[in-house]
């Protein structure tokens, strides 16, 4: 038995992207090490039986998955035996790259997120698609905006701002249709598995999942029919 006898011990991981200037303080949506440590505190806190042993951060891109302290946490949580788990704030923390997720569930390396305390691993494998995507949706926007740049700047003359509102419009709508992609077969799965039928029924449950609308807000039984009509 472990020095904290039957305690549940959980290993932290922090990650910021190479690009983040700044690391502390917590009103970067989330992303500084601060408001991810304060999420993973909140949730240690809730549990009675669980006690954090040790923290893990760097900063490094999500989609690197060879990361120094990541592999450093995954070691240290297989020494702890089967009651220990890595524990992120979020999911693109742990990693941007849907296989990785996947790869760790299906050798059952043990890891929760914060702010989804009560995700199943088929809601954490979407969630995980749904965070893969939105980093190739801030790649497309950045070439849409480089490209827009070029379109609404001066050639020969004629500025050609027409072009660059159907550029982003386009834009909004793939990723429309890419997030509702990834949200109906979770939709469906609330409705299979737990059987609720009801737009509030699964609206109430995809927020207690803390799974947020694309522009992240709060699930409605109205945003819901949106989705199924």
């Amino acid at each position: 038995m472990s020095q904290f006898g039957s305690m549940k011990q959980a290993i932290a991981y922090l990650r910021t992207s190479t690009d983040k200037k700044r690391q502390n303080g917590v009103n970067q949506d989330g992303f500084s090490f601060d408001s991810q440590m304060a999420a993973i505190q909140k949730y240690i806190n809730s549990q009675s039986d669980t006690i954090l042993v040790a923290t893990y951060s760097e900063q490094k891109s999500g989609f690197m998955n060879d990361r120094a302290e990541l592999a450093k946490a995954l070691d240290h949580v297989k020494t702890l035996g089967n009651d220990a788990f890595i524990i992120c704030s979020k999911i693109d923390r742990l990693s941007r790259s849907a296989a990785f997720i996947i790869e760790m569930s299906d050798k059952q390396v043990p890891f929760k997120i914060a702010e989804m305390p009560n995700a199943s691993s088929f809601t954490l494998h979407i969630m995980a698609l749904v965070a893969q995507n939105e980093r190739e949706n801030i790649k497309s926007r950045v070439r849409d905006s480089m490209a827009s740049a070029k379109l609404a700047g001066r050639q020969f003359g004629t500025p050609q701002p027409d072009k660059c509102v159907a550029l982003m419009a386009q834009a909004n709508r793939n990723n429309a249709a890419a997030f509702k992609n990834t949200i109906l077969p979770i939709i469906k799965e609330i409705k299979d598995v737990a059987k609720v039928e009801t737009l509030a029924g699964i609206a109430n449950i995809l927020n207690i999942r803390g799974i947020k609308t694309r522009t992240g807000k709060t699930w409605h039984p109205a945003t819901i029919k949106l989705y199924l009509d």
